[in-house]
């Protein structure tokens, strides 16, 4: 795997849409490059591991079931309107 470049590492932040300070972009470049010769060594290990039954057991086949009817709900619900549920704003 090449090493990641400063130019990586600016292309990187500008897809994350992060401002990376420039003294940092080496030490950046640096680090990453370390994490993706991990990932190396990583994909080259061999890993035989058989799925224990009682994992299996709790997988249940997707069906299809009536819903609850909207009306009936929306009229039990302290706050709502046409559109849903009403509820206290959480954030700012």
């Amino acid at each position: 795997m090449p090493d990641i470049t400063s130019d990586d590492v600016h292309r990187l932040a500008e897809l994350a849409r992060l401002t990376v300070d420039s003294a940092r972009v080496e030490t950046l470049a640096a680090e990453l490059s370390d994490i993706t010769e991990y990932v190396q060594v990583l994909r080259s290990v061999t890993c035989t591991v058989t799925p224990s039954p009682h994992a299996m057991s709790s997988v249940r086949k997707d069906e299809v079931n009536p819903s609850l009817d909207r009306e009936e709900l929306l009229n039990a619900a302290p706050h709502s309107d046409a559109d849903g549920f009403i509820v206290p704003r959480v954030v700012g």
